[in-house]
């Protein structure tokens, strides 16, 4: 099992990364517009924090805005993990993301199949309320 903080508050990375149980984050648009931050300044400075692991969310709904968004986080850092919507148009960008050299992952565990056969590696658990 893996464990993941799911925040874009960088204090709390910081905090939770010290005690040595956790594997990587994972963060969404939402989180990052709450910080009142550049989504880029959040993603840099977490991935100076974790080394594991860092999911980060693609926001266009077309498959070569997605893939754009993607390609773009990848370079952020080598422990960049995209997240796409699974939609139609994610799907494609899944198929597309694949055949590079870095993996891709969707989010949804309804159609995670269907991911996995679109070439994603890692399909990523859905996010739970609570």
């Amino acid at each position: 099992m893996k464990l993941f903080i799911d925040t874009a508050e960088v204090a709390q990375v910081r905090e939770a990364w010290s005690w040595g149980i956790i594997d990587g984050v994972t963060t969404n648009p939402s989180h990052v517009a709450k910080s009142g931050r550049k989504p880029s300044e959040v993603y840099r400075e977490i991935c100076d924090i974790v080394n594991g692991p860092v999911s980060l969310e693609t926001v266009a709904l077309d498959a070569e805005g997605i893939v754009k968004e993607g390609v773009a986080l990848a370079k952020i850092h080598q422990n960049v993990v995209i997240k796409v919507p699974v939609i139609k148009e994610g799907l494609k960008a899944v198929k597309i993301l694949s055949r590079r050299p870095r993996s891709s992952r969707s989010s949804a565990p309804s159609r995670r199949t269907r991911a996995r056969a679109r070439g994603a590696s890692r399909p990523a658990p859905s996010r739970r309320a609570g």
